[in-house]
């Protein structure tokens, strides 16, 4: 073994997800595709890596295994808010051999270098990390355990990485495009359809920013009679793409972020309402089921912006409205934003503060930390139980997963959270 390769186990009764765009943690195990893909393209070539999965296996095994068959060069994937507390396992790794850290979300790489010397370099992931394409890569799940992760939830698979998009806020932003081939991936999908998976998670920031390959995707999708969702950018989409789209059946979640143009201009996410607005009606022209997401926080947010969310989730009908949080990084445009604003003093916080547990990071120029949490509550709570939602669950969710979004659709009501544990 020349690589071992270990992802982070569970952290305060949660699994972490290890991806860039993501809220940190889920209470259900999941699959860290784009961790599987770079450990099979290591193995192509030839860099002999050995995959540790920590949802499966506690850190005293993997110590133990590791000590047995050393190593030359260790890859850690840690959720950064969670770094701290895994000190002593990274201590414990680094007398074993050379340490390197892949980090989601990218943030404070200095600061980290200098906090825990005893580590040899951080990345943002193990492709750019190594220098290695996972691009004509190929998973062979015979040779990896993913009977734990074969459940009712969407199964991932990824079809790209990286954004070319400069959004301020994102972890992503200006990464640039990778895009797998489609031969392998399709490969990869009949394999899973016959383990039984039904439902698949294409993952990519952007799954239709090229138009003849989302069509290739949805014919693909359709041939193979798998249900699917994935992510995409309203200003790309064309007639062809809703048509396309329709007819595999997959459901696309758009990230709107903010139902307020001037809020949407300052963060460069290069949308406008009336697009928010005509993508919407194009899918419910069409009876094509979609999602959409907010977040709130932003420096400008308001009670006049959450007005305009809440109006806007009532104009597009959308399956689910969903509203995080602002997750602003050390690095990104919006977080020196913020410091210039005097709304945060990066001298002033941990690692930890940046849990989505924590969140929010700060008020904004004209609501109070308190005024934004209970704010998105409401914006959460509003349109929950519309027509379109119910309408839109009742196309895309099985009868066995009613007693879930029903409990689900309680909390939200109550508490403007969508769990009962948080």
């Amino acid at each position: 073994m020349k690589i071992a390769i270990i992802s982070m186990g569970k952290s305060e009764d949660k699994f972490p997800m290890l991806e860039h765009c993501c809220y940190g943690y889920s209470k259900k195990k999941m699959f860290h595709a784009e961790i599987v893909l770079f450990y099979f393209a290591l193995k192509k070539a030839g860099l002999s890596p050995e995959f540790f999965d920590g949802n499966l296996t506690g850190e005293e095994e993997i110590l133990k295994k590791l000590e047995k068959n050393l190593p030359e060069k260790i890859i850690y994937y840690v959720y950064t808010p969670s770094i701290r507390e895994k000190t002593n396992f990274m201590k414990k790794l680094s007398k074993i051999s050379k340490l390197y850290l892949v980090i989601a979300p990218f943030f404070w790489k200095e600061k980290i270098l200098k906090e825990f010397p005893f580590v040899e370099d951080v990345f943002y992931d193990g492709e750019k990390g190594m220098k290695i394409s996972v691009e004509d890569s190929e998973i062979n799940y015979e040779e990896i355990d993913i009977n734990p992760y074969l459940t009712e939830a969407p199964f991932p698979i990824v079809v790209s990485k990286y954004c070319p998009y400069q959004c301020t806020y994102c972890n992503a932003r200006k990464t640039g495009l990778m895009d797998r081939n489609l031969d392998v991936i399709k490969k990869e999908l009949k394999y899973l359809k016959k383990r039984g998976v039904k439902r698949i998670r294409l993952c990519g920031n952007n799954l239709n920013i090229n138009e003849d390959r989302f069509l290739k995707i949805c014919e693909m999708m359709k041939e193979l009679q798998l249900e699917w969702s994935g992510d995409g950018r309203i200003d790309r989409m064309t007639d062809r793409m809703y048509s396309a789209l329709k007819e595999s059946k997959g459901v696309l979640l758009f990230g709107v972020e903010s139902a307020t143009q001037e809020v949407l201009d300052k963060m460069d996410k290069r949308l406008t309402i009336q697009q928010i607005i005509d993508n919407a009606k194009k899918f419910n022209e069409m009876k094509i089921p979609f999602r959409y997401t907010f977040m709130f926080g932003f420096p400008w947010d308001s009670h006049e912006t959450s007005k305009d969310m809440v109006d806007l989730k009532k104009k597009v009908g959308a399956l689910n409205y969903h509203c995080n949080f602002l997750a602003a990084y050390p690095g990104t445009p919006i977080f020196e934003e913020m410091k210039k604003l005097n709304l945060v003093n990066e001298a002033e916080l941990n690692f930890e503060d940046f849990s989505s547990s924590k969140l929010p990071l700060a008020p904004t120029l004209h609501l109070t930390k308190e005024e934004v949490s209970e704010l998105v509550k409401k914006i959460m709570i509003s349109g929950a139980l519309s027509k379109s939602v119910i309408k839109n669950l009742l196309k895309t969710r099985k009868v066995t997963e009613y007693p879930k979004i029903i409990s689900r659709g309680l909390k939200l009501v109550l508490y403007g959270k969508r769990t009962w544990k948080e």
